[in-house]
């Protein structure tokens, strides 16, 4: 191009030099110059958009392989859906309340130290916050989150602890969250990310998520290095091995005690001896939410008036002054008592009766009580249902879902399953049977990998009510402990019998169906399967203990009385072949590696022996020998077959009961039909086949299995 314009500029130069150019042919030439130089000019733009094309597309794959990398470490480091117990706790957040903290001086004090590690780490950096069941410290903690993270360059990591949630409840459940919660905060840090690839690459053990000590590892890593400022822990008395979670040696403490990285930390008083909170700075919530007390009894009582519930001319503060000397700086019991004066059953002169009765402070248990006494008085459907939820909501092995607890009415009559369980609004059901002691909330299915609606307890200390304390007023309402997990186990099995599949669950193709689509069809039937055992041997611990278990006086039902209301459902269960092929396809697909076998067989082996020595029913001593054989027999199926199992739990209704029979399936006859030479295989094969796989025709009728023998010089 340049060229061209160089020899068109020669060419004018010579026409002019000998007067022999002619004004056509120089327009002409002035025109191709001016083309040459708009090509040129085009040219340019052309490869100045290649370039930035070219930087853009670098960009994009530096981005693509970033988030790429933040999902694998995500998925490795596999946190619990951490913010929704956040979030919950701050939804119920009165306004104006729950800010005493932040302008106490030792909470000021140690908020403003930026000390660098070292021996007196436990002593500046962590603050020990403590108060008694239902003063209010989850809302608090949730609060202080929130202030803390005023400040938009600081990491803030959180975790609440929640009892009888599997999810919530260990201390790995805490350091996963801590660090899923950095590697959002840093995650267009390329040096963290660095960091965690080369812990997932080169210095974990190969498990598909991270260990506890690994976390644990990657913490130290990230506080030492200035990525996470604060790390704030509620309910570490609701941890299982809080003890663990907080070892100054070998815990959180350490992995934190040469950074910066400050630590605070909610609980119950009780834990106070433990060495590092016995050292730490500490402050009691104790009257210091006196005012949020307050603010929270005059609002609702003003909303009274206003909605009719109290009289007009009603003395607001003396009500407040008895409400405010019955909770006793407990938040939650003000919170339970205005729930509890809110329903409409109550009179208007009632109400005003029920607040001026209050003359000293009431604890939870009383509050409690006066909630079950409501209970009590309702009719009766409605007193069999608040039962039944707060049963399940007490007493199951995990949480359950909305979904799953709406399944379980089906079992309050289960010869009219539809009908028990025909709500026109469930949600208000449960809510307002349970009166305030249930709330609604979302939990993480595990299954569906989804968050989805649930209900549970008001507070740990309800649970505590109904599982441990057991006053008089709950023995007129509740069942003990024993029949409740003798109840739950019942049901289970009664579910698997009527209402479970009964029928191999397949998709078209003849694949298993997958675990979230079975869930869909049976909402229930992962519970059942899973935890029926667990409640059985729940009631049996409680029969070794104390053979006549006591709960405040009163005396357990007989082991007598279980066996005779589980037997028949145990008999009805064993002799349905098609009842057991759904049971372990149910186990298989919701649980790779299971081992309620342990405990089905644990349970009838205990109870077998006391029969044996107490010389009872020889028929019911059979019904557990069955039970005991049926368990052995899901061992020697999970050694095997149980890696097949867990990738295609349909094949027990194919092959499985062939090759591996049992007195509980009917005999199936089957014929082998070699391909290879009846004399036997060639002797210089391997005697290992290399490979082995197996298909079954549409019919059911006819299993292929192609081995694949190599020679035995390959070895």
């Amino acid at each position: 191009m340049h060229r061209g314009v160089v020899a068109a500029q020669i060419q004018v130069f010579l026409c002019v030099s000998v007067g022999s150019i002619r004004g056509t042919d120089f327009e002409k030439v002035l025109a191709n110059e001016r083309e040459l130089k708009n090509n040129q000019k085009k040219l340019q733009d052309v490869v100045q958009k290649m370039t930035e094309k070219e930087k853009e597309n670098a960009q994009k794959v530096h981005i693509e392989s970033r988030a790429s990398t933040v999902a694998r470490l995500r998925q490795w480091i596999h946190p619990p859906e951490f913010a929704l117990e956040f979030e919950n706790a701050l939804a119920t957040r009165e306004e104006g309340t729950a800010e005493w903290l932040f302008s106490d001086p030792t909470f000021v004090a140690w908020k403003s130290r930026n000390a660098t590690g070292g021996p007196r780490w436990s002593k500046d950096m962590v603050l020990w916050i403590h108060g008694n069941p239902g003063s209010g410290k989850t809302i608090l903690a949730a609060s202080t989150v929130q202030e803390l993270r005023h400040d938009l360059d600081e990491n803030i990591c959180y975790f609440f602890f929640r009892a009888n949630d599997p999810d919530y409840e260990k201390s790995e459940d805490a350091y996963r969250s801590i660090l899923a919660q950095t590697l959002q905060f840093h995650h267009n840090d390329p040096c963290l990310l660095d960091k965690f690839a080369f812990m997932l690459e080169e210095q974990s053990c190969g498990q598909s998520k991270v260990s506890a000590r690994e976390a644990l590892d990657m913490i130290k890593l990230c506080a030492t290095d200035g990525y996470i400022q604060c790390i704030l822990l509620d309910g570490v008395d609701e941890c299982t091995d809080w003890h663990k979670l907080v070892n100054a040696s070998s815990g959180l403490p350490a992995a934190l005690f040469a950074s910066a990285t400050k630590l605070l930390l909610y609980g119950r008083p009780h834990l106070g001896a433990q060495p590092l909170l016995s050292q730490c700075t500490a402050v009691e919530v104790g009257d210091s939410t006196s005012k949020d007390i307050d603010i929270l009894i005059r609002r609702r009582l003003e909303c009274f008036v206003d909605e009719g519930l109290l009289p007009r001319d009603v003395n607001v503060t003396e009500l407040c002054c008895r409400l405010h000397t019955g909770a006793d700086s407990m938040i939650l019991w003000a919170h339970l008592m205005l729930e509890y004066l809110s329903s409409y059953a109550l009179t208007t002169s009632k109400r005003i009766d029920i607040i001026r009765s209050v003359t000293l402070p009431e604890g939870l248990d009383k509050m409690y009580d006066r909630i079950v006494e409501t209970l009590l008085n309702k009719a009766s459907v409605e007193q069999q249902l608040s039962v039944w939820f707060l049963m399940w909501l007490s007493f199951s092995s995990r949480p359950l879902s909305a979904a799953e607890l709406r399944v379980t009415t089906m079992l309050i009559d289960v010869e009219e399953p539809a009908r028990a369980a025909d709500f026109t609004n469930f949600e208000l059901t449960v809510i307002s049977t349970c009166a305030s002691l249930v709330e609604k909330s979302q939990m993480l299915d595990s299954v569906q990998q989804k968050i989805v609606p649930c209900y549970r307890l008001i507070h740990l200390s309800a649970h505590e009510y109904f599982r441990t304390r057991f006053s008089k007023k709950a023995q007129q309402f509740m069942l003990t402990p024993f029949d409740a997990h003798h109840k739950l186990a019942s049901c289970c099995l009664q579910y698997l019998c009527y209402l479970g599949p009964m029928k191999c669950l397949e998709n078209v193709d003849g694949q298993s169906l997958e675990a979230a689509s079975f869930d869909e069809r049976f909402p229930f039937c992962a519970y059942a399967s899973l935890y029926w055992t667990h409640h059985l041997l729940e009631a049996e611990e409680m029969i070794k203990d104390e053979q006549k278990t006591s709960f405040a006086g009163t005396t357990s039902p007989s082991s007598d009385r279980l066996l005779n209301d589980l037997l028949p459902t145990i008999t009805q269960f064993l002799a349905r072949s098609e009842l057991l092929s759904a049971y372990i396809q149910s186990r298989y697909t919701f649980r790779d590696s299971s081992g309620e076998q342990c405990v089905m067989r644990e349970w009838a082996e205990r109870v077998l022996q006391r029969y044996a020595s107490s010389k009872q029913s020889v028929e019911a001593a059979q019904i557990l020998q069955d039970l005991y054989d049926f368990a052995a027999y899901l061992d020697l199926l999970d050694r095997e077959w149980g890696t097949k199992l867990s990738l295609s739990p349909s094949l027990i209704w194919h092959e499985v009961t062939a090759f591996t029979p049992c007195r509980f399936f009917p005999h199936n006859e089957t014929r082998l039909y070699p391909l290879i030479s009846p004399n036997g295989r060639h002797p210089n094969l391997s005697s290992k086949p290399f490979s082995q796989i197996s298909e079954v025709n549409k019919e059911q009728n006819l299993l292929s299995i192609l081995t694949i023998w190599p020679s035995r010089y390959t070895h």
